[in-house]
């Protein structure tokens, strides 16, 4: 692989990274409605499900920092 090549999957790298932040914006804000919510309502069907969506943000999140690594270290740096 050419280095424009290279180059341009660390583009990539950095638009996941910056769908990563804007990822863990929106987690950010569905935890501080959740830890807001009155104690009963966190127990209810709606508290669970929004710590359901939490949840599935940081395993976005984790799956991204996975790509960002499978392609830095086998595709960029694979020589």
């Amino acid at each position: 692989m050419n280095k424009e090549r290279r180059d341009r999957l660390s583009d990539v790298i950095a638009s996941l990274e910056e769908a990563k932040d804007l990822l863990e914006d929106v987690k950010n804000d569905e935890q501080d409605a959740f830890d807001n919510m009155p104690v009963g309502l966190q127990c209810s069907e709606r508290g669970s499900k929004m710590e359901d969506y939490i949840e599935l943000m940081e395993d976005a999140g984790d799956q991204i920092d996975n790509v960002c690594v499978f392609i830095e270290k086998n595709i960029i740096k694979k020589r």
